[in-house]
């Protein structure tokens, strides 16, 4: 069988697109490419179709929306309003419904109205992913607790994979869950720890928000990096 790794949760750029067989060489077998906003989903779609068997799309509203000039805000039912029909359309190439979640960073969220409509966004996408069978590709910052527990309360055969998950938060995350991937609490950790950890876990992603941007959250730099 083939030995490599698979990035389960990755936001893919134009500039990667060209270096696929760089990224196969490197022993990544996959990635699972997941949407934030409406505006992202043919991209990833084509995307998909550009390269099958290698790039899996994953179709969802992340719980901060608005790009710029737009300021970011919590996400709205509204903002679902465009995303169901393409979700609808698409659902049979789909592997995941995400990037969804809940995330109260507090310049994001004022007050419980914010919280309760991010919530109300992800249990629509939860009761999507129900129907159609298919896991969530989850995002919690600042709401980790919650965020387990709303999607517990969604019932029956619901899957949920979890990114962004701390320390504290990984045994609930992986009850009833595909296991969720660990972020390293240390921006000092070595390229090589942060491989080691990650791989006895079995799975990658390079959208890691506590690890520098320009090098962690590009999936060549990440797979091609020494280890």
């Amino acid at each position: 069988s083939m030995k490599g790794f698979i990035d389960c949760h990755c936001h893919i750029s134009a500039g990667d697109f060209d270096k696929v067989g760089l990224l196969r060489n490197a022993g990544l077998l996959a990635l699972l490419a997941v949407a934030e906003h409406v505006g992202e989903f043919e991209k990833i779609i084509q995307l998909s179709q550009r390269f099958p068997g290698f790039i899996f799309p994953c179709l969802g509203v992340h719980p901060i929306q608005g790009t710029a000039p737009e300021p970011q805000r919590g996400a709205l039912l509204q903002d679902l309003d465009s995303a169901l029909p393409l979700i609808e359309k698409y659902k049979d190439h789909l592997v995941a419904i995400g990037e969804v979640g809940l995330d109260f960073t507090p310049r994001f969220v004022s007050g419980d109205a914010d919280k309760d409509s991010q919530r109300q966004v992800l249990i629509r996408q939860a009761e999507i992913a129900k129907q159609l069978d298919l896991p969530l590709n989850v995002h919690s910052r600042s709401a980790g607790r919650p965020t387990i527990h709303l999607l517990k309360e969604q019932g029956n055969c619901i899957y949920f994979y979890v990114h962004y998950m701390t320390r504290s938060m990984w045994t609930p995350a992986c009850q009833g869950s595909v296991p969720a991937s660990q972020v390293l609490p240390h921006r000092s950790q070595q390229t090589i720890s942060v491989w080691t950890s990650l791989c006895a876990q079995g799975e990658l992603e390079t959208d890691d928000r506590l690890l520098p941007e320009a090098v962690w959250n590009s999936v060549v730099s990440v797979a091609t990096e020494d280890r």
